[in-house]
């Protein structure tokens, strides 16, 4: 291998690993890498070596490289990163972002902006997030990647335990999110039902009147479950900072200002976001959100 050749490839090796979450889930065609690259024009190992043999040239190199990368990837995720989740702030990612944080499990954090979603190694066979990448497994669906990493890191490791805590977020993602956000047709969210009476409101409302949490009291009874109902909804008064009528549902009310009190919630949510929710749930604060989505 000749010198120039020597450096390109070096050279290349540095820009695949600084652009890793797209450049991995590019395809092994030549144009499809350029692409990724043109995407990402300030990476400076990819500048200096652009400038001086051209970007077809690069693109060449990054795809030699590409499968020594796809390994080394591999086993940084499985030994020390812990799972990969694609997603994006104003999505549902940030949910599964709380309960991570929540566990302190450590993970890696991919904005969706930056991978290839039509890729068939994106984890997401119909290219939506969150998604997540685990090793080898991938896992699509918030409740579905909730559940998983409850069970895998969380604790959740009997049947018995998945199946009180399991109930509820299947709850939530079956149940509570079409009460919480009224769709038409085309998936557009027209209105909540908070802003009615719905009847599963009463019954969440009176489940809640003894405990702190959906599976109990005190800080150990805090649960996945938590994290998929209480998200729902928290999102009602991130969308729909003029709801006014949380104090129908005293214990909804306190549980919720309770979960937005929480670290992890500020961390995966914004410390910005989860005090100025604080406020609308109480009844204190503006009627308006600016900038969070």
């Amino acid at each position: 291998m000749n010198t120039t050749r020597a450096l390109l490839l070096a050279a290349a090796s540095l820009a695949a690993w600084e652009l890793r979450p797209a450049f991995l889930l590019a395809s092994t065609r030549p144009g499809a890498v350029a692409e990724v690259l043109r995407r990402n024009p300030h990476n400076a190992a990819l500048g200096t070596v652009s400038d001086a043999f051209g970007l077809g040239a690069v693109a060449a190199a990054l795809v030699g490289a590409q499968a020594v990368f796809r390994k080394r990837r591999s086993h940084r995720v499985m030994r020390s990163a812990g799972p990969v989740l694609f997603g994006s702030q104003g999505s549902r990612s940030p949910l599964v972002n709380w309960y991570l944080h929540e566990i302190g499990q450590e993970f890696e954090m991919v904005p969706a902006a930056q991978v290839d979603r039509t890729s068939s190694e994106y984890p997401h066979p119909f290219g939506k997030i969150p998604a997540l990448q685990d090793g080898t497994v991938k896992v699509f669906e918030s409740g579905a990647i909730l559940m998983y990493l409850a069970d895998k890191y969380g604790g959740l490791d009997t049947p018995e335990k998945r199946a009180e805590a399991g109930k509820w977020v299947v709850w939530a993602n079956a149940s509570l999110d079409p009460i919480c956000f009224k769709e038409d047709g085309n998936g557009r969210v027209l209105g909540t039902g908070l802003a009615d009476d719905p009847p599963a409101l009463r019954t969440l409302d009176a489940l809640l009147a003894d405990r702190e949490f959906l599976l109990g009291s005190g800080e150990d009874a805090f649960s996945v479950a938590d994290v998929a109902v209480g998200s729902y909804l928290l999102y009602v008064p991130l969308f729909f900072p003029d709801i006014n009528t949380l104090p129908r549902w005293p214990n909804i009310q306190r549980y919720m200002l309770q979960l937005l009190q929480r670290p992890a919630y500020a961390k995966a949510f914004g410390e910005g976001t989860a005090q100025q929710l604080q406020k609308v749930v109480s009844r204190e604060g503006d009627s308006k959100l600016f900038g969070l989505f």
